[in-house]
């Protein structure tokens, strides 16, 4: 039996892997397009002790990129869902499906889709701890059209805040975007 076990798990215990690690999932959209959390991903693949850590980043489709193979020779592991396409309600399944298989301890998703589709998988397969990471504010979708999409997916992202440990915010005002009182020991910013 594992001893990590933060004060925001659920009381479900972490069960060793075969080798003792703890197992990491980090759930994205992508590796191809350069963003603050493409580069956190690479220091986290030159800061992760593989000896503790079975770190890897699940996306829902990898086309191949510089950064992306820069981060598998760093040493992290990236694996690909290969969905031709980001909003197919699909990815949940296959999703479930890759979490069931590789039994991780901890996943962590990061912005709207990848918190939605990441979460409900994770918890459907039992996941003991389940992250998510809001790093922009509500309303910043590029079109008008992505911002109507959004109004439905922000309830249910705010439905599944009930369910999930930890709620990794980019700053205080989204940390207040997403406040109540039922979530505020859950609401954490990063600075």
């Amino acid at each position: 039996m594992n001893t990590l076990m933060p004060k925001f798990a659920r009381t479900v215990p972490i069960q060793d892997q075969k080798d003792g690690r703890t197992k990491v999932i980090h759930v994205y959209k992508d590796f191809d397009i350069y963003n603050g959390l493409m580069e956190r991903f690479l220091i986290l693949a030159t800061m992760m002790d593989p000896a503790i850590y079975d770190f890897r980043v699940c996306v829902f489709n990898y086309k191949g990129s510089s950064f992306g193979k820069r981060f598998q020779d760093l040493g992290g592991k990236l694996d690909s869902l290969n969905s031709k396409w980001e909003d197919n309600p699909l990815i949940i399944y296959r999703l479930y499906q890759y979490l069931k298989r590789e039994k991780p301890h901890i996943v962590q998703t990061y912005i709207l889709k990848p918190n939605l589709y990441g979460r409900i998988a994770a918890l459907l397969a039992g996941v003991p701890v389940v992250i998510a990471t809001e790093v922009t504010l509500k309303n910043q979708a590029h079109s008008v059209a992505s911002r109507l999409r959004d109004l439905l997916l922000h309830p249910l992202n705010a439905l599944l805040n009930k369910y999930t440990d930890v709620i990794l915010c980019g700053s205080d005002a989204i940390r207040l975007q997403w406040y109540t009182r039922t979530l505020a020991a859950k609401l954490k910013v990063l600075h």
